[in-house]
């Protein structure tokens, strides 16, 4: 299996890996937000990454520029938005291994903290911790802080 940055050409397939993860109400509502943060200018920088397996997209993986307004230093931040694995390829580390690559790259970035709204039992496997921990509220998050 081979992690990269996604391409323009991938974006049929990308949105194949949604619908094929999720039901088709949220897969649609999934593909409809990454295309409109592919496009989204506020959004940037934009890191999407794809798993690919003899020459097929087997999952993606998006994270977004977010902003936090604090009042003594800036932070930089990113959230994760979203993570789709075919079926069939669900439960065999495509998703750990794209969260895992996509957060190497953001640290190596410079960005400090990656929020995500996803399932609180499958994302502290990949070092996300409850935010209300660190004193944010409603989400979960992974600090290059130590």
């Amino acid at each position: 299996m081979e992690i990269r940055r996604s391409t323009k050409l991938d974006n049929t397939e990308i949105c194949n890996v949604h619908m094929s993860a999720f039901d088709d109400e949220e897969g649609h509502e999934l593909i409809k937000l990454v295309s409109d943060l592919f496009h989204d200018k506020t959004a940037l920088p934009l890191l999407s990454l794809v798993a690919v397996d003899d020459g097929k997209i087997i999952g993606h993986i998006l994270f977004t520029k977010v902003e936090i307004i604090q009042k003594k230093e800036t932070i930089s931040a990113q959230l994760l938005v979203s993570l789709a694995v075919l079926p069939e390829q669900q439960n065999v580390g495509v998703g750990t291994t794209l969260i895992k690559e996509g957060l190497k790259e953001l640290h190596a970035q410079g960005v400090e903290l990656v929020f995500v709204l996803g399932h609180p039992d499958y994302y502290p496997s990949t070092g996300f911790i409850p935010a209300g921990k660190l004193g944010a509220r409603s989400t979960l998050l992974h600090t290059s802080k130590k």
